[in-house]
């Protein structure tokens, strides 16, 4: 157990109805499944998901266990008092020694964002030889960043972590990107200027978030923001090792749906964050239902990530994971990718 949550087959065993046993059994082979992709994604280090939840089944959280160190999450360095806000829509809080990735409900400038209104999609702790992070907690307790980073430090002491920091800056060498990658450019006019600033700022959040290391932070733009095909794109490169972008197993069957949620596309050596809106089973899924949130190349002591952060209704890269991951390849060669 750990402190109220107990993993979710012992919760449902609770119940002892055939529904109950079901859906145990659903969520231990999911589990089961996530494990192995976590592992895949470490190259093999040893990897541990369990879905915990609350006795009355209303907050549940998966906890993930690692034996390797990990980059911590980073977000974009948007200007929150140049959009008028309190604090930015998306955001990585330290507590401790734990990063919380959230999701801001919006508060005006000059206002203290009242409880509740922060949403935790993960948090985590790393070191030389251990990582834990509660992803996707729902319920109470997914807006209170403070007790989920609570419960990643009594899970890594519990695991059995060190103190050690997790070593992760390697080679010292400068990073650079050029203006150009393929099909994207470099941003222009005013609206290209506060995309550029954007990726001025991100950089020193991307190099802290792998210990240190030399990172270079780049915003390009595919057509234009008039434009249907127009995509905003930041691209990220750094030197320290990383693992292969991961998202949990939801078989598709269970939840009535032709496609997962989301779902890892491999393009080559890259890897793909694809979201899906919800099809059934009897649909033709289109184009326009399929959304690339972010392609990452792993591979070697330089990953290159590229996250989207807006695009037209009808634009390729958006819809394509190949298009993204031909920016990734092209980012990762410009920056002495071998």
């Amino acid at each position: 157990s750990l402190v109220g949550y107990r993993p979710r087959e012992d919760v449902l065993a609770d119940l002892d109805t055939t529904r109950a046993v079901t859906a145990s059994a659903d969520g231990v082979r999911e589990d089961a499944e996530s494990s192995r992709l976590l592992r895949d994604a470490y190259g093999g280090d040893d990897a541990l998901v369990t879905t915990y939840a609350g006795s009355t089944l209303e907050s549940f959280f998966r906890l993930l266990l690692v034996r390797a160190p990990s980059p911590l999450p980073w977000e974009e360095g948007v200007d929150a008092a140049r959009l008028g806000l309190a604090v930015s829509p998306h955001e990585v809080r330290t507590i401790g020694r734990v990063a919380c990735e959230l999701r801001n409900d919006p508060t005006p400038a000059g206002q203290t964002p009242a409880q509740g209104t922060a949403h935790v999609v993960a948090c985590t702790r790393t070191a030389r030889d251990l990582t834990v992070t509660i992803d996707g907690p729902s319920g109470d307790l997914g807006t209170q960043p403070s007790v989920v980073a609570a419960l990643v430090e009594i899970a890594f002491s519990a695991v059995g972590g060190s103190a050690a920091e997790a070593g992760l800056a390697g080679d010292d060498a400068p990073v650079t990107l050029p203006e150009a990658l393929g099909e994207v450019a470099a941003p222009a006019g005013s609206l290209g200027a506060s995309d550029l600033a954007v990726a001025e700022r991100t950089a020193p959040l991307v190099a802290a978030a792998y210990g240190g290391a030399p990172a270079a932070v780049r915003a390009y733009w595919a057509a234009t923001p008039d434009d249907p095909g127009f995509a905003r794109i930041l691209v990220a490169a750094v030197r320290a090792p990383s693992p292969v972008l991961w998202t949990p197993y939801v078989d598709r069957a269970r939840i009535g749906l032709a496609r997962a949620p989301r779902e890892i596309v491999m393009v080559g050596s890259t890897a793909c964050v694809v979201a899906y809106d919800p099809t059934r089973p009897d649909e033709e899924p289109d184009a326009e239902a399929t959304h690339v949130v972010a392609c990452r190349r792993s591979s070697g002591p330089l990953p290159v990530e590229a996250r989207l952060g807006g695009a037209g209704d009808a634009a390729p890269l958006a819809q394509d994971p190949a298009r993204l991951a031909a920016v990734v390849e092209a980012a990762w060669l410009a920056a002495g990718g071998v």
